[in-house]
């Protein structure tokens, strides 16, 4: 028996009143840059369309873009963005609409592996595929994946076909789109079968799918070689699945609608007559039918139908037109194509309407504020009269298609934004006003530009900001000694220019500022986690360097531990890098009164396994000389020590090239740290609490008051990529603490 149904018209007519598709070109042409999705069951309207952007089948598809089919299945992306993924179609329970089979009643997907062309069919079959490939990858993801694909393919053809003994289809029907020749093709015919099964039994592996596939493909051939190949159309197999996996076809057709259902208009206040649905059915085989009720939107405005009776009653509760769909089923569990009844109720009370005027106003009001993507926004506009009722009555408001991320509230006088967008462009939203009778609503389109997020680019450690460190050397930028101080120099790294300070007399005791032109400005870039710093040499030949940084807030906080290395020499010297300049300015403002706490600062120092540092401690003191014996007016001390292990003069001398203490009275090289029978450094072990410690020793002459003196201790070539230099500056008071 052939089917009878309006269900194409009627879904159109509805899916209008209620804003349409807004998902997707209807026209099979691609659009220029687009690829054509096209979805199939039935034809699938208002079903999502996701993509693999990650490449990853075993999580499926997990981007929506946004768009949605149309009324034929259709819906068109973009090409630029998503060629070469994989697609995948959602049918959403009571939204998504078949073209055939009516409003979904459970949400399922349906996928297809990317190719190179501009339409890429979505159906049952090439779902298997995908669910083969996935499989065997899974086993093997060493797999070629176009060799899997063409695997998947063949057993999914040889299913259909029974390796030439089942159905007479090629692979070009069964992965394309049969739905289209199914008015005149048996055999596209025996596809929509089987497809709409696989989709019934969406819940089976795709083993268990493949063998339903072979199991209907050849009751569907049997059908087609007999005498009555018409019972194709209405053929709705029984499935039955073992728990061994044997799947057994039994034949059976689904309920038809022999005739329409008559529309019904009529007044609100009128009562609904009632109407026996049972009598557009009827069932081959003679079944008892039960039957089902949808409304498209899922507004059944007070209507019901016996599940038993078929007969429809209720008492309409809002005026407007009403689309609903009717099922039967047999007792095997098949069920109708639906058939469709229009309900018109009528009523003198007027529904809301827009003003336009109020519309453009509201807009430019839009217009005027700026929103971006991943900024918070807060923003109440003016709306009051954009929806009227001429009948007073109170309305209530909607707004749907809001952006990702954002609230958007209308109230009789207020349009409030609240929220942080997550995406960008111009998005429409539909805000609804709706009285309390009328099912039809007013509606105003808005647009709510939003701006792309400015995203910063991912910067180096070292970029954006200045550093400030400890460096020894023989000078500032006018003025150059035979001997070693300690500066405090600046340096920044900023959108591919170093900049550093102009070093004066100053930088003893503070930290320079940055200056636009410096001695140690130049260039950089970045190689992966390596900055590589170039400045103009002492003869005009560029020299570089490359930095590469650690962390290093057991120091100080924020700062980083940088290795300097030189490209020419290939040595390395490490910086602390200090993010506060108090801190840097802390170990050269040193006072020779100061208590032990500000004599004493943390510093890497290598412990008793090789290869290994650790955070210790250094302190200085400076003193007048009460040591009998002792050589020297003056004695100044420098301690490295850890709190839990030892640090000794061996170690001091293992690391340590020099021990140095400077001022512009000890020229010309200043005082040594030197052991006269040794030729080492003058080095105590001292010990407390069990643990040793080295005690550097610097007898000095009369120094004079309020001089700025510098302790440097640099350290052997080999050791320069693991620790640094020792650099202290002190003040002579006059009096002395070595606490």
């Amino acid at each position: 028996m052939k089917k009878l149904s309006l269900l194409a018209a009627s879904v159109a007519i509805a899916l209008t009143g209620c804003g349409g598709s807004d998902g997707g070109s209807s026209d099979s042409t691609p659009a220029p840059g687009g690829l054509v999705i096209t979805a199939i069951d039935g034809y699938l309207q208002q079903a999502q369309i996701w993509v693999d952007e990650d490449g990853n089948r075993s999580n499926g598809c997990e981007l929506n873009t946004g768009e949605l089919t149309d009324e034929n299945g259709q819906a068109t992306i973009s090409k630029a963005d998503f060629a070469g993924m994989d697609v995948c179609i959602k049918a959403v329970a009571n939204t998504t609409i078949d073209k055939d089979r009516g409003l979904v009643a459970s949400g399922f997907t349906l996928a297809s592996l990317a190719n190179d062309h501009d339409q890429i069919i979505v159906n049952p079959m090439t779902n298997m595929v995908v669910a083969k490939v996935k499989s065997q990858l899974a086993g093997d993801p060493t797999l070629d994946v176009v060799a899997a694909k063409k695997a998947a393919e063949d057993e999914v053809v040889a299913a259909v076909t029974q390796s030439g003994s089942g159905l007479k289809a090629d692979a070009a029907m069964i992965f394309g789109d049969y739905i289209a020749n199914s008015s005149t093709s048996d055999e596209a015919k025996a596809l929509k079968v089987i497809g709409e099964t696989l989709v019934d039994h969406k819940d089976q592996s795709v083993e268990k799918q493949l063998a339903i596939t072979t199991a209907v493909a050849e009751k569907t051939q049997e059908i087609i070689n007999s005498n009555a190949p018409e019972e194709i159309d209405d053929f709705a197999p029984e499935i039955n699945v073992s728990g061994d996996g044997t799947v057994t076809v039994t034949k059976n057709s689904r309920p038809v609608v022999s005739n329409p259902l008559t529309p019904v208009t009529m007044q609100l206040s009128d009562a609904f007559t009632s109407m026996d649905a049972s009598q557009n059915f009827s069932d081959a085989e003679g079944d008892t039918l039960t039957f089902s009720m949808q409304a498209i939107g899922g507004n059944t405005n007070g209507l019901a139908i016996d599940a038993t009776t078929g007969v429809i009653t209720g008492k309409p509760k809002a005026a407007g037109e009403f689309i609903y769909q009717i099922f039967a089923e047999d007792a095997k569990g098949s069920l109708s194509y639906p058939a469709t009844l229009t309900v018109t109720i009528e009523t003198p009370n007027t529904a809301p309407t827009l003003s336009e005027p109020t519309l453009a106003t509201l807009q430019t009001e839009l217009n005027a504020r700026i929103f971006t993507q991943g900024e918070a926004v807060n923003e109440v506009i003016t709306s009051t009269g954009l929806f009227q009722d001429v009948d007073g009555d109170k309305l209530t408001y909607t707004a749907s298609n809001v952006p990702s991320g954002m609230t958007v509230t209308l109230t009789d006088n207020q349009l409030m934004l609240t929220g942080t967008p997550t995406v960008k462009g111009a998005n429409v939203v539909t805000l609804s006003a709706k009285d309390e009778i009328n099912h039809t609503a007013a509606t105003a389109n808005i647009t709510i530009n939003i701006k792309e997020a400015v995203i910063e680019p991912t910067l180096h450690p070292l970029e954006g900001k200045t550093w400030y460190r400890l460096e020894h050397g023989g000078g500032t930028d006018s003025i150059s000694f035979d001997y070693s101080r300690i500066w405090c120099d600046s340096i920044r790294f900023e959108d591919g220019q170093v900049l550093g300070n102009h070093r004066d007399l100053t930088n003893l005791i503070q930290c320079g500022d940055i200056a636009t032109e410096s001695f140690s400005n130049g260039t950089y870039v970045i190689e992966g986690n390596t900055l590589i710093a170039t400045f103009a040499g002492e003869n005009g030949t560029p020299e570089t360097a490359e930095l590469t940084v650690s962390d290093a807030d057991a120091v100080s906080t924020g700062a980083k531990s940088l290795q300097w290395k030189y490209a020419d020499t290939q040595e390395i010297e490490l910086y602390t890098l200090f993010s506060n300049k108090v801190d840097a300015e802390a170990r050269i403002q040193i006072q020779s009164d100061d208590i032990a706490d500000k004599r004493m600062f943390p510093m890497t120092l290598p412990t008793a396994i090789e290869g290994q540092y650790a955070t210790g401690k250094a302190s200085v003191s400076l003193l007048e000389n009460t040591h009998i014996g002792d050589d020297g007016m003056m004695d100044a001390n420098l301690i490295l020590e850890f709190d839990n292990q030892d640090f000794t003069c061996a170690d001091v001398s293992e690391f340590y090239q020099s021990m140095r203490f400077t001022g512009e009275d000890l020229s010309p090289y200043g005082v040594d740290s030197i052991d006269p029978s040794t030729n080492g450094f003058e080095c105590y072990n001292n010990v407390e609490n069990s643990i040793t410690h080295a005690a550097i020793d610097f007898d000095l002459p009369q120094l004079t008051k309020n001089e700025v003196y510098s302790f440097v201790g640099k350290v052997k070539p080999s050791q320069g990529a693991f620790i640094e230099a020792v650099k202290f500056n002190i003040k002579w008071t006059g009096q002395g603490n070595n606490e």
